[in-house]
């Protein structure tokens, strides 16, 4: 079991590296990226001088001549990133096979650092409002369930569009026809918010 352990590893730093030759122009992150304006990042540039056959390393060339051994992340084939340099002291600089996936791991730490803010900083998002709950909903889903497919949540539904003479057509998985108040629905394996039929008179769920 550990050789097959140890063989899949192996196939996944193989795939890694094919996808780089050398003299090939790769590109390092600041440190501070994730804190810096776009307007004010600086890629620095770098060239793969090394591809070892075996292990979880390649040996890049920086401008400034020093030559440094990338540690390869094949932990998940769809990572924006490709690599990491590790420093004696600080944080590891991140390294790239492009510009554009430098620019999506970047969006990707404000991202993730803004809906941590919003979701749990003491002064909004760890009180259990119902804005927090239905945009904690939505996130649960999308990451928990893999569901992208939202439609624009100002919806006024079916109805009013043909109202407004447009096509009495619903939208592919519309979760919104009629007078369904609650849009979210979660995985069927957990506990599940269903849409309900809301009572015009009483409010209440049906």
């Amino acid at each position: 079991m550990q050789a097959n352990l140890s063989a899949r590893r192996e196939n996944a730093f193989a795939y890694q590296k094919s996808k780089v030759q050398i003299g090939q122009r790769l590109f390092i992150a600041p440190e501070d990226a994730p804190d810096t304006d776009a307007a004010d990042i600086v890629l620095e540039h770098c060239s793969v001088v090394q591809i070892p056959e075996a292990g979880a390393q390649i040996i890049v060339e920086r401008e400034n001549g020093e030559r440094c051994a990338v540690d390869i992340d094949a932990s998940n084939r769809g990572l924006a990133y490709f690599g990491t340099i590790e420093a004696v002291f600080g944080p590891s600089q991140f390294i790239f096979l492009s510009e554009h996936d430098f620019w999506e791991w970047w969006e990707w730490e404000l991202l993730t650092v803004g809906m941590c803010h919003i979701l749990f900083d003491d002064d909004m998002g760890s009180y259990p409002t119902k804005e927090n709950i239905a945009a904690t909903r939505l996130v649960y889903d999308i990451v928990a369930n893999e569901n992208l497919d939202y439609q624009n949540m100002s919806c006024a539904g079916c109805q009013y569009a043909s109202e407004k003479g447009a096509p009495n057509t619903p939208c592919r998985k519309c979760r919104r026809m009629g007078d369904l108040e609650d849009h979210w629905q979660g995985n069927v394996s957990r506990r599940e918010w269903l849409m309900r039929q809301m009572d015009k008179e009483t409010g209440a769920s049906e």
